[in-house]
């Protein structure tokens, strides 16, 4: 999951990395687009 800053030139920023692939990442935006939530989800273990 990057943050990228749109029309800035700057680099993105790497804000979360999964390496397994059997974990489901959910991004969503909160219903006052304020924040955006990111939960991962596997079989075993949620974060």
């Amino acid at each position: 999951l990057f943050c990228s800053m749109m029309g800035s030139g700057k680099d993105d920023i790497l804000l979360m990395e999964e390496l397994d692939d059997s974990v489901y990442i959910n991004i969503r935006n909160t219903k006052d687009f304020q924040f955006v939530t990111v939960n991962s989800f596997s079989n075993a273990f949620s974060k």
